[in-house]
C-alpha cells in the first residue's frame, strides 16, 4: 500500500532532521577533540619555552676523609637517544606555575603519549579534568594518589583515558602486539628525580580489582611473585624479565567495559652503586 503524500513528507522531515542531528554531533565531538588537543599542545609549548631553563640540580659534596663505603640502589645508567633528549627538554617547574600537582612528564615517542602527569588527592578528579585546572572530558594523566609524587616506589600507576581520537592513553591497547611493542619499546619518564627509560616488558587486560594494582607486598617474596604474576598475563613475549629491585611503572586505561582496563607495564633496572662517605 503506497504511503500517503503527508506520511511521505513527515518521513522525509524526519530523516532531514536526523541527519542534521548526527551532523552537528559529529562536529561537536571534532570540536571537542581539537579543544582537547590544543590544551597539550600549549603544555608542551610551555614546558620546552627557551625562556624557561631548566633548574640545573647538583649534589652536595661530603667534606672531610672517606672513611666508610655507603651502598645504594639506584637507575642504571643509560645510553642518550632520541627519547631521552627530548624529555630533558621538559622543564617542570614551568608547569608548576601553572598548576603545583604537576608532579611529571610522560612520553611514548612517535605516538600520541607526550603529556603532563598530575596527583590529586584522589584519583578521579583529573580524570575530567585537564592539566591547568580546566573541566574537559579527556581529563590528565593522573598518578596514583597513594604513589609518592617522586615515582620512586617499586610499583607506580598512572591512570589515563582511552580517546577514540587515539589520544591520551589510548596507544596502549595497540601493545597487544608485538610488532608494536618493537617499534616502541620505551617509556620516558621526567620527575623530581630527573630524566628516566623504562622498558615495556607486559600488556594485557586486567580486572580493576586484580593484583595488577596492588602497590604494598611482602618485603620476603611479594615483588618476585607480582613479577611472576603479570609477566604470565602478558600477550606479548618480551624476553625482559624485571628483579625485585627494579622499579615497576603501570599504564592503566579504559579496555571497553567499567570492570576491565587495559594495562602496560615498564621496569626501570635499578643497580647496586657505592660511594664513599666520611
Amino acid at each position: 500500500m503506497p504511503l500517503k503524500p503527508h506520511v511521505k513528507k513527515l518521513l522525509r522531515i524526519g530523516l532531514l532532521l536526523m541527519f542534521l542531528f548526527s551532523t552537528a554531533m559529529s562536529v561537536r565531538t571534532l570540536s571537542i577533540s581539537r579543544k582537547g588537543a590544543q590544551v597539550y599542545e600549549d603544555a608542551h609549548a610551555l614546558a620546552v619555552s627557551p625562556t624557561r631553563a631548566p633548574a640545573e640540580t647538583t649534589r652536595p659534596e661530603i667534606p672531610g676523609e672517606t672513611i666508610a663505603v655507603l651502598k645504594y640502589w639506584a637507575p642504571e645508567p643509560m645510553e642518550e637517544d632520541a627519547g631521552l633528549e627530548e624529555i630533558r627538554k621538559i622543564n617542570l617547574a614551568a608547569l608548576q606555575e601553572v598548576n603545583p600537582d604537576v608532579v611529571g612528564w610522560v612520553l611514548i615517542p612517535d605516538t600520541k603519549v607526550n603529556y603532563p602527569i598530575v596527583q590529586g588527592t584522589d584519583n578521579e578528579h583529573y580524570l575530567k579534568v585537564t592539566w591547568d585546572g580546566k573541566p574537559y572530558a579527556m581529563g590528565s594523566i593522573v598518578l596514583e594518589c597513594t604513589n609518592a609524587p617522586d615515582m620512586t616506589q617499586f610499583h607506580t600507576i598512572l591512570y589515563g583515558h582511552n580517546m577514540n581520537d587515539g589520544s591520551m592513553f589510548a596507544a596502549l591497547r595497540s601493545y597487544s602486539q608485538e610488532k608494536y611493542w618493537e617499534k616502541h619499546p620505551y617509556i620516558y619518564i621526567a620527575n623530581s628525580e630527573g630524566c628516566f627509560r623504562y622498558e615495556v616488558f607486559s600488556s594485557y587486560q586486567a580486572l580493576v580489582d586484580s593484583s595488577t594494582y596492588a602497590l604494598e607486598f611482602d618485603p620476603d617474596w611479594g615483588p618476585e611473585y607480582f613479577i611472576a604474576t603479570i609477566l604470565e598475563k602478558s600477550k606479548i613475549n618480551t624476553g625482559i624479565v624485571p628483579e625485585p629491585t627494579d622499579r615497576i611503572l603501570t599504564l592503566s586505561t579504559c579496555a571497553g567495559g567499567y570492570s576491565t582496563r587495559w594495562v602496560v607495564h615498564a621496569r626501570l633496572k635499578m643497580v647496586l652503586l657505592e660511594k664513599g662517605v666520611g
